[in-house]
């Protein structure tokens, strides 16, 4: 499933676009929402890419922003696009905004883990061990989805029509670390290194050898999307939640130390035997 698959996705490229034509015209938030008959709190929703807008509220807001009709059908047709069906990770209870929104409209993800197997690599049983761990007092079921989704999530890995590309460093510590027996994590392994084989996956381990690096801060997700413009994202988890960096000027930080991962001669690739 990629970009045009991606509701979320859709509602968060319109709502940029919207704010772009609504600041380009000169327009201030306030004038348009009492222009429109909306609240402020609702064309914030819009344009954080939250909700999308109706057809007829859309046209209003083309025209208030001084977009020749003969221009409209792009817009209208992301519109659309922003309101179709929900993704289909909704049906497994996970929520329609977030990472997996995010993930399914990348086209490469490159990511650092300070304490846990990459997401995307882990196999059934590890999952499984994981979520049982973090499960609390959500069920049985709970427990399924969160493994069915994560299984379904690495089916773009092997895909040949909207391919992922991963990139990936761990920390040694990471293949140390037992998640759910001796027995799982053997099978872990060699999962990783089948992984690794793939042409789309590149697989590197931060040694104890290289000693204090900046990864060190915590574990942190940078996201590749397609279309020039459409910036990289930094996505950064920790037991607090979670947030986005989407500025430029923020975010090159963070993708500076993923492409300085991957270029130091201190980590050692993951390869087949």
């Amino acid at each position: 499933m990629g970009t045009h698959q991606s509701p979320p996705f859709q509602r968060r490229m319109l709502g940029k676009k919207l704010r772009e034509l609504r600041e380009g015209a000169g327009l201030k938030a306030a004038e348009v929402a009492r222009r429109t008959e909306i609240s402020t709190g609702r064309l914030s929703r819009i344009e954080n890419g939250e909700v999308a807008p109706d057809i007829p509220l859309a046209k209003f807001l083309l025209d208030l922003y001084v977009i020749p009709v003969n221009d409209w059908e792009p817009y209208l047709e992301q519109v659309r696009a922003a309101r179709r069906a929900k993704g289909w990770w909704q049906a497994y209870g996970v929520a329609a905004r977030g990472f997996l929104a995010l993930e399914t409209a990348a086209t490469t993800v490159r990511t650092f883990q300070l304490a846990y197997m990459p997401g995307l690599l882990q196999t059934e049983d590890h999952i499984r061990a994981v979520f049982q761990q973090l499960s609390g007092s959500r069920g049985r079921a709970w427990i399924d989805n969160q493994v069915r989704v994560r299984m379904i999530r690495q089916q773009r890995l092997h895909a040949t029509d909207d391919q992922l590309v991963l990139a990936t460093v761990i920390d040694h510590t990471v293949l140390r670390r037992e998640v759910g027996s001796r027995e799982v994590m053997q099978a872990q392994l060699h999962h990783l290194i089948e992984m690794a084989a793939l042409p789309n996956v590149t697989l590197q381990v931060m040694p104890a050898e290289a000693g204090t690096h900046v990864g060190m801060d915590g574990a942190f997700t940078v996201l590749s999307f397609p279309g020039a413009n459409e910036p990289d994202l930094a996505y950064i988890e920790n037991v607090a939640g979670s947030f986005q960096i989407e500025k430029k000027s923020r975010s090159r930080p963070v993708q500076s130390v993923s492409v300085g991962f991957s270029c130091r001669p201190s980590i050692q690739p993951i390869r087949s035997p």
